[in-house]
This record gives structure tokens, sequence and C-alpha cells, in this order.
């Protein structure tokens, strides 16, 4: 592009009011994630963090890898590994986390903005930009950020698929890359094929072009299945849990567990975007309902079928596996790809209200903008100050623990503690969780010989360890870390074994 081009495109883009929304918002999400980035850029890792970092680490300097769970995907500490040798510690990884969750933003515009219309992509990529669970992880080293992203490029694409091929092949090659970089991927794809065949029928299979963006899907995923094949001996990681839940028979929840993550939606949506999702939700769907029979005929029908696909069939499936392994953890981090699709709802029946109203009085439609702006906005940015502010001392005590382990040890220690990922990290020590009860621990530590035990509050010790204390002189405190000035409420101890006797 030639320097004459580019200053009437940049011209344009600033002489249209639309952009410059957009810049504005994408500006504000940037802001706003960076704020919370220098607030928190040095806390503590939590116990997942912990262990894609401590694997990152493990690639640059080689230090232990214990805890490292066999069925976390590799990309994310592979790439990390690669930003840790560039700057060694946890900042330009936590930035660029920053970065995912911008793109989220951007993204969330794209998506909206090819379904639907500008507007309704501004407003739904605002409420984005200010969700408070997603400006929470974005300031954790965690996989679940990355999972709104990658919906939004696999979707981005795939509804570009009219005009041209290529487009679809892009899609099927990022949604394999997605199901080996975070497994809840995998629910987009079968959003995608049950869109196409409601959409195609019996043609879907005789078409070639989706016979070669399989070919594609296909060619991305093989390289991984090998390695997991023949490193772990499955093709994907999570298969490690699916094989434990057939080997392991579970009780399934009880009929009245099994709406978990709509009984967690309130908390994430707060009370106004939380109103606005249930009036817009009944709106859409009544007039998806009335409309089935003619949703073929019908583009912004098919549209919203897709956006509801988008929603129900991640929290179906994790509903599914929470119901059926009977564990019950809905954790508000497993929905957030379903976030910018639920924004998007919110946004068009808001867009439709304000239509109408404006066609009476555009004052009074203005009017109604800038409260509902107000109103979704500011609860989120509330809630979020307080659960990232609220967190960022958590876990302080096992990271100093472990960093005061790192100075006191040898290479060749190793510990027992439950906190086993975290104090892997800090203390770049090999370390082991504690055995099921007191008489096999004594045959591990007689066999074994662990110089130090590491016992915190934030990850609870068998209940036999604090008798084994009581009846044992083998360890004795050499340190530890208090909740409180006064110094009188440890967290987190460290012991040191004596092996004189």
């Amino acid at each position: 592009m030639e320097q004459k081009e580019l200053k009437e495109k940049i011209r344009s883009i600033l002489s249209n009011k639309e952009s410059l929304i957009f810049i504005g918002i994408i500006v504000l999400a940037l802001i706003i994630r960076i704020w919370y980035f220098i607030a928190t850029k040095s806390q503590p890792l939590w116990w997942d963090e912990a262990e894609y970092m401590l694997k990152a680490k493990s690639l640059i300097l080689h230090t232990p890898t214990t805890g490292f769970a066999p069925i976390r995907e590799a990309i994310a500490p592979y790439f990390w590994a690669f930003l840790y040798f560039i700057s060694p510690g946890e900042s330009l990884i936590r930035f660029f986390q920053v970065i995912i969750s911008t793109l989220t933003v951007v993204f969330t515009y794209f998506v909206a903005s090819k379904l639907y219309s500008n507007k309704i992509a501004l407003f739904a990529s605002l409420l984005m930009a200010v969700f408070s669970i997603h400006l929470f992880f974005t300031e954790r080293i965690l996989t679940y950020l990355w999972a709104p992203l990658l919906y939004l490029l696999v979707i981005f694409f795939f509804i570009k698929r009219d005009q041209h091929p290529k487009y679809l092949y892009i899609s099927s090659a990022i949604l394999a890359f997605s199901i080996v970089t975070y497994f809840s991927a995998s629910f987009l794809a079968f959003v995608l094929l049950a869109l196409l065949l409601f959409e195609e029928r019996l043609n879907f299979f005789k078409n070639k072009i989706y016979w070669k963006a399989l070919l594609v899907f296909i060619l991305v995923l093989a390289p991984f299945v090998i390695y997991y094949m023949i490193t772990a001996g499955i093709p994907l990681p999570r298969f490690i849990e699916a094989k434990e839940f057939i080997n392991t028979s579970s009780p399934a929840l009880p009929f009245s567990q099994w709406f978990g993550y709509l009984k967690i939606l309130p908390i994430m949506l707060r009370l106004p975007l939380l109103i606005a999702f249930i009036l817009s939700a009944l709106y859409s769907l009544f007039y998806l309902f009335i409309g089935l029979g003619f949703i073929m005929k019908n583009e912004k029908l098919k549209k919203d079928l897709f956006i509801w696909l988008w929603i129900i069939v991640p929290v179906l499936s994790y509903s599914l596996i929470e119901i059926t392994s009977g564990t019950a953890i809905f954790y508000d981090a497993f929905i957030l790809p379903i976030f910018p699709a639920i924004f998007i709802v919110i946004s068009s029946a808001f867009f439709d209200v304000y239509s109408l109203i404006a066609k009476s009085s555009k004052a009074v439609a203005v009017l109604l903008l800038i409260l509902a702006i107000i109103f979704a906005t500011y609860p989120q940015l509330h809630y979020a100050d307080t659960i990232i502010k609220g967190k960022v001392n958590s876990y302080n005590g096992i990271k100093e623990m472990g960093l005061y382990l790192k100075q006191v040890s040898s290479p060749n220690d190793f510990v027992v503690s439950s906190a086993v990922p975290a104090i892997t990290y800090y203390s770049e020590l090999s370390t082991y969780k504690f055995p099921q009860d007191s008489s096999s621990f004594n045959e591990f530590i007689k066999e074994k010989k662990p110089k130090f035990m590491v016992l915190t509050a934030f990850e609870a010790s068998p209940p036999w360890v604090n008798e084994w204390l009581v009846n044992n002189t083998q360890v004795v405190p050499i340190q530890a870390h208090f909740q409180d000035a006064a110094r009188t409420k440890p967290d987190t101890i460290v012991y040191i074994f004596n092996y004189s006797d």
C-alpha cells in the first residue's frame, strides 16, 4: 500500500464515527487490562498457573517438573517457555495475557459485526471489555483466557466461508489447533457441524469443500495426536480424564444439582446484565421458536440459531461432564467462551428496543443508551476490582516459602507438600504429595529421605498429618509465613527432616 493510500485509509477511519468508537473501546479495554497488569504482575501463582509455569521453566532451565499433570495440553507451556527465554520471570507472559484478552474484545466486534451490525458489535465488544470474570482471568496465567479468543477466531473465519472456501479451511485449521491448545474448543466443533448439517442436510456429504476442510482439520491435528500417542499412549491429553472416568464408578449428581452453571450466571453477569440477558433471551428465543419453519429462508433466524448453539452446547457439555462424574465443580472459567455470544444476544435485543423508541423520540433513545452503558459497565468494573484486588495476595505464603527453599536447599533435595506445583515452581526442587496414610509416609521417609516438608493452609494436607507431627520429632520447623503482622497466625510452614538419629 502506497503512502497516499495509507493516509486516505487513516483519514477515512478517523472520519467514521463508528470506527472512532470502536478504537475508543479497544483503548479502554487495553487501559483497564494494563492497569490491573501493573497491580498484579507479581502476584503468586495458583495451582493451575504453577503447573503451566513449572513446565515452561523446566523447558528453559531444566528444573523439575513434579506436579505437571499429563492432562495439560502442551501448546501454552511451550509458548510461555519461549517468552520465559526472552524475559525470565512472569511479567512478559502476563503481558501476553493482556494482549490475548484485548484481542478477544476486538474479535467480539468483528464476529458481531459480520453476523449482525456495527452498532450491535460496538455494544457487545464494550460489554466484553468490562466483563469482570474475563478481566480477572486476564491477570492469571491460565489457558481459560485463550478459549474465548480461539472460539471467536474459528467463528470469524467460519462465517466468511461464503466469500471463499479458503476461509473454511482456515477455520478448520484454527479449530484443530484450538483443540490441542484448550480442549473445550471441541464443543465448538459440534456447534459448527450441527449448523452445517442443519443448513446443508444431505448435501453436506456431497460437497467436496467440506471434505477438504475435514482433511485440513486432520492434517493439523495429526502431528499432535502422534506426539501424544508416542509420549502418553493417548490421542489427546484429556483422554486421560475420560479413561479414569470410565474405570471408576462415581454416582451421578442428583437432579437438584444439575443446574450449576445457571446458578453462577447471576454472580458472573451481576444484576443489570443478568436482567438484560433474561429479557433478551426470552425475546430472542420467542422469535426463534415461532420462526422455526422459516429458518432456512431467514438469514437473521439462522444467525440467531448459531448464537444460541454457541451458548447452549458448551454449557450442556460441561454440565453433562459434571453430572455424570458427580464432581459438581461448576467453574466460571470453564464457560468463558459463551460470553461473547451472550453479549451479542443482549446487544441485538437492546438495539431492537432502541430502534423502536428512536422512531418516536431520538433523545429518549439516546438517554436509554447512556443509561444502559452506565448500568451495564459500572457493576462489572466494580466487581472486577473487588475480586482482582481481593485475590492478589492469595498463595503469598507458598510463594515466599518456595523462594526461601530455593535459597537454603541443594539441587538434589526434595520436598513433601500438598502444594506440589507451586512449591516445585518457586523452589525449583522436586516436590511430592503426601501418601494416603501415616504408615505409608513413614516408609516413604525411610526409603526416599526427603529434606523438607511444607504445610500450608492454602492446600490442605491429609487429616493424619497433624497427628503425625504431634507424635514425631523427626522434623522441626525452620521458617514460616504469617497472615498477620503480630506473627501469630502462620499460613505456611517449612519443616526440615532430621536424620541424625
